[in-house]
């Protein structure tokens, strides 16, 4: 039980800062940086074949760290990544961190889908699935409010994008670094699946059967 209050947890804060991310980046970039939308393409045209490439080794990084393990590693890399697009100056600053840390924080998606149907019994996965999606979207909904506010509050309402930012940024990594500090608490060594429950009506039918039978 503990541990799957754990990641939860750690789904909860990922949600937080991802929705904190989705806030306080858009600025940065467009309004320090000065990207603009053909410079998005490049982002992209660098992400998507590195972020093929790890996900292509997914499956070796399972047999080699296991899924705990995966989840360590990509939750440091996305403690690193607010504060090191902030340490950006240039376009191509920003490329070369995307293209090293990106890439592994989205390896954290499907690592906590296999935890939950391997933490969760099969006749309750749908349960699961539920209670993911409604901790996912409170806390991405508490993470919009929470970094809007915090935003506005030390950029000055966005006209401060240069030292106003650092509070914002510095925020998301302790999210992400709390998630991580969660995720290295756990045992790399997974607890069992539990059996699934019987349903009462098959019980009293199975039971009746066998009554019969016995007259």
């Amino acid at each position: 039980i503990m541990f799957i209050r754990r990641v939860a947890m750690v789904l909860a804060l990922l949600g937080f800062a991802g929705a904190g991310c989705s806030v306080i980046f858009p600025p940065f970039m467009t309004g320090r940086l000065g990207i603009q939308k053909k410079d998005k393409l490049k982002i992209l045209l660098v992400l998507l074949p590195i972020s093929g490439v790890w996900f292509s080794a997914l499956g070796f990084l399972r047999n080699k760290i296991g899924e705990v393990g995966i989840l360590r590693f990509s939750l440091a890399a996305a403690t690193l990544l607010p504060m090191a697009c902030l340490a950006c100056s240039q376009f191509w600053q920003l490329l070369l961190v995307y293209g090293l840390l990106c890439s592994p924080v989205l390896l954290s998606f499907p690592t906590l889908v296999n935890l939950k149907s391997i933490l969760v019994a099969e006749n309750e996965q749908g349960v699961a699935q539920g209670a993911t999606a409604g901790i996912g979207k409170g806390a991405a909904t508490f993470g919009l409010l929470a970094f809007g506010w915090l935003f506005r509050k030390t950029t000055q309402g966005g006209q401060d994008l240069h030292g106003g930012l650092v509070a914002p940024f510095l925020a998301a990594s302790t999210a992400f670094g709390v998630a991580f500090l969660l995720a290295c608490s756990l045992p790399l060594e997974l607890p069992p699946t539990p059996k699934a429950a019987v349903d009462n009506d098959d019980t009293l039918h199975d039971y009746a059967s066998g009554s019969s039978s016995d007259c």
